[in-house]
């Protein structure tokens, strides 16, 4: 196990996990927002505006919360910026196919499903799913790098070593 620093390449990957922790509170804040919103518009009484402005108080601090929640652990591996580059031998090599979740109806004839293929490698029982080019350059035997962020443990990169 070598820790490293993290590249460019590696901080946009750490980076992608921005993107729920945005979308689901926001999401939660345009429900409630609106909820609140067509509740005032009904309802309109004065006592129910500071019961609105407390609302959206609590509504900001309640979404702030979960946004930190969900990425605590990527802002201290940013933080941090190391990596870890474990290698592990490959013992066996497989392709799978599989098929596209909804590309085809049960019971009609005529409408297959769309097959796709799956690169595997397998670690003395653990099991990695690889892009098809790793998977052609590499051969039972063979050692490869697996790059992990530490904190999340999040695989950032697979590569086979020199």
């Amino acid at each position: 196990m070598i820790r490293v620093d993290l590249t460019k390449e590696d901080r946009k990957e750490l980076n992608y996990n921005f993107r729920p922790a945005i979308l689901l509170p926001s999401m939660l804040l345009v429900l409630v927002s609106s909820v609140l919103m067509v509740n005032y518009y009904y309802i309109g009484e004065v006592f129910f505006v500071k019961f609105l402005i407390e609302s959206f108080i609590l509504l900001f601090l309640i979404c702030f919360l979960i946004f930190y929640l969900i990425i605590r652990k990527v802002l201290l591996d940013l933080r941090n910026g190391e990596k870890v580059i474990i290698t592990k031998v490959i013992t066996h090599k497989k392709k799978e196919v599989d098929y596209e979740a909804g590309s085809g109806k049960v019971g009609h004839v005529g409408i297959d499903m769309k097959p796709f293929d799956k690169y595997i490698f397998d670690f003395s029982g653990e099991e990695l799913r690889v892009e098809k080019e790793i998977f052609d350059c590499a051969k039972e035997g063979d050692e490869i790098n697996l790059h992990f962020a530490p904190i999340t443990s999040e695989l950032l990169k697979v590569e086979l070593k020199k």
